[in-house]
């Protein structure tokens, strides 16, 4: 099983809600000077990747037995946590 988790939403909701807007966003003195190559490349990129995957139906996954888990950064394939699950909750 695999998810995919978009934090844009998230961040939105923690009040940085411009932070994904081309015309909006305002990184002064975080970036030097205006947006470079690469970044309006990597926004062009996430906009056909976006429009070319289109969201997924929810999988329906019930934590019903024991089980391991990864959250990985898919760009550079890098594990940034991983756990596992043993006992199931009874309450269900």
């Amino acid at each position: 099983m695999e998810a995919t988790l978009q934090l844009s939403d998230i961040v939105q909701q923690l009040g940085k809600k411009y932070a994904f807007s081309n015309y909006k966003a305002n990184f002064t003195g975080i970036v030097s000077g205006k947006r470079s190559e690469a970044a309006a490349d990597a926004a062009a990129i996430l906009i056909c990747h976006e429009q070319i995957n289109p969201p997924q139906q929810p999988i329906e996954f019930k934590p019903d037995h024991p089980f391991l888990f990864l959250i990985r950064e898919s760009r550079q394939n890098i594990v940034l946590f991983s756990g596992r699950f043993i006992l199931p909750s009874t309450n269900s």
